[in-house]
């Protein structure tokens, strides 16, 4: 075996073990619950004076967590008044648990955020699957820790070992009190508040916090969706990772690999099948000129196309009008009435108003106005839109009316 050989079976050797190193060092990045029952890893009790309840931590993958999410009920009172102590239980049993900081809340969406004296591996951060993408025909998980399941027990310890699981489907989701919900058929009880609610996958979908009984005595359960935390925190304050955040870096994962695959197919094919040095120079030249010309045609073609797509459009990614999309020439005015609005949504729409917001063109860049709507207009990841007043809006930039399910982005035609 010659020495060029022998150096390029060496360089693929290496080529192969960095390409092994991406999957086994960097790959693995997602530490998150795979399962709902490794979601109890995640869930804490929370007692204050007033009594106990049920949170669940967000974080990063593989780092400590200082969040805990419960309800506002759990740590304030009927009059609003917060309460005195709140321990976060990590066992009662082996008497580990810290006083947590209320560190931020909502008293219209039922949602506090509690903050750690220090960052603590005793429990699993969750990861958070956003509601446009929930699929509420697959069975969900209620976990916590409700008082009933202490009824008749001689020791609890207040661990993962005493979290009770209930499972169902989500019903529907709907609006109460200016609050996105999901209703459930599972039962939801008094301690199970704040606890997560999760897919078969470990995934945060919604938090457990109500229930209502009519005057049939008949009784529904209800558990607030995961978008309303986080209109109320900032990532750069409270970390949190959704679904979206992992999918994302395992794509950039892949592409990595993907490219040092390609390059380890090349350095073996060029070493071992092209054993003709002129035809591969001859042919390396022709692909020049080729590629010289391919590159002035596309430049011909990227400086049409760029005259061309000057045009701001509004395209739907979520609702009724998924994939249809609309040129802004002058100003569009969005909802379900039909005789005002230029873009008409379903009169089902949920969170939709009849004339819900404005988008105008001013000298080819976008402006978004709401219009008085009752459930809001929310930029990107949340920033609302005050009434009459106009915000700017950037090429990829995303509105939604209400909810996610109602979702627009900013691109060109």
């Amino acid at each position: 075996m010659n020495s060029n050989k022998m150096r390029a079976i060496i360089l693929s050797a290496v080529l192969i073990i960095i390409n092994i190193c991406v999957f086994v060092f960097i790959y693995p990045y997602d530490e998150f619950p795979e399962t709902f029952a490794e979601a109890k890893n995640g869930v804490v009790c929370i007692a204050t004076n007033e009594g106990q309840g049920s949170g669940f931590a967000i974080g990063e993958s593989g780092e400590p967590v200082s969040f805990i999410v419960t309800n506002y009920h759990v740590v304030f009172d009927e009059d609003g008044e917060k309460a005195s102590n709140v321990n976060v239980y990590f066992s009662a049993a082996a008497n580990r648990y810290v006083s947590a900081q209320i560190y931020r809340y909502d008293a219209e969406k039922d949602i506090a955020v509690l903050r750690l004296p220090e960052p603590t591996t005793e429990v699993t951060p969750l990861k958070i699957r956003k509601n446009v993408d929930v699929d509420i025909n697959t069975t969900h998980y209620s976990l916590g820790f409700p008082g009933r399941a202490a009824v008749n027990n001689d020791y609890l310890k207040y661990d993962k070992s005493d979290i009770v699981t209930t499972s169902g489907l989500i019903s529907k989701q709907t609006m109460i009190g200016e609050r996105d919900v999901y209703m459930l058929d599972l039962q939801i009880t008094s301690g199970n508040s704040g606890g997560p609610l999760v897919n078969e996958a470990g995934e945060v979908v919604g938090i457990n916090t109500f229930s209502i009984t009519d005057l049939s005595d008949d009784t529904s359960y209800y558990a607030v969706c995961i978008d309303e935390l986080l209109r109320i925190i900032d990532v750069e304050e409270v970390p949190y990772t959704t679904t979206e955040d992992v999918n994302v870096f395992g794509i950039v994962v892949i592409g990595v690999d993907i490219v040092i695959s390609g390059i380890i197919l090349a350095i073996v094919v060029f070493l071992f099948v092209n054993k003709n040095k002129e035809k591969i120079v001859a042919s390396v030249k022709e692909n020049r000129t080729v590629n010289s010309e391919m590159r002035e045609k596309s430049s011909d073609i990227s400086k049409t196309v760029a005259v061309v797509n000057t045009m701001p459009a509004l395209k739907c990614v979520a609702g009724a009008l998924k994939n249809e999309e609309f040129v802004v020439e002058t100003e569009l005015y969005i909802g379900r009435d039909p005789k005002r609005c230029d873009i008409v949504l379903p009169v089902d729409a949920e969170g939709v108003s009849g004339y819900h917001c404005m988008v105008k063109n001013q000298n080819g860049m976008l402006v978004i106005v709401d219009k008085g709507s009752t459930y809001g207009t929310f930029i990107n990841k949340g920033l609302k839109v005050s009434v009459e007043t106009p915000v700017e809006l950037s090429d990829g930039d995303s509105f939604y009316l209400g909810s996610e399910n109602t979702k627009f982005i900013v691109t060109r035609r």
